[in-house]
C-alpha cells in the first residue's frame, strides 16, 4: 500500500465501481474501500470528477482493443514479451509502401 492515499489505479478502479453501482443499483457511491490485503491497510477513495472522466476513458480505450484495434506502440520493456508484437509498428512507413 503506499504511506499515503491510494494507486492511481486503484482510483480508476473505484470510479468504475461507482458508475456501476449507479448504473445497476441506482445508488450512489462516492466513496471506495480500497483494501491492500498484503499489508492489511484499508483506504477510502473519494472518487472525484476526474477519476470519473478517466475510468471512461479507459473503458473506451478497452472497448477498442476488444473490437480488435491495436493500441499504440509505447516502446517498453514488455514490448519483448506482447503478444502483439508482430502488429506494432517498429518504424515510420513510406507512403509507396502503404499504397503498393
Amino acid at each position: 500500500a503506499p504511506d499515503t492515499g491510494v494507486y492511481n489505479a486503484d482510483r480508476v478502479r473505484a470510479a468504475l465501481f461507482s458508475i456501476c453501482a449507479r448504473e445497476s443499483l441506482h445508488t450512489d457511491a462516492d466513496e471506495i474501500i480500497i483494501e491492500y490485503i498484503p499489508s492489511g491497510v484499508h483506504r477510502i477513495c473519494r472518487v472525484s470528477p476526474r477519476d470519473r472522466r478517466e475510468a471512461l476513458a479507459a473503458l473506451k480505450k478497452a472497448e477498442k482493443i476488444a473490437a480488435g484495434t491495436v493500441p499504440m506502440p509505447r516502446k517498453t520493456d514488455r514490448c519483448n514479451t506482447c503478444y502483439l508484437k508482430e502488429r506494432c509498428i517498429d518504424a515510420p512507413k513510406k507512403l509507396s509502401d502503404i499504397i503498393g
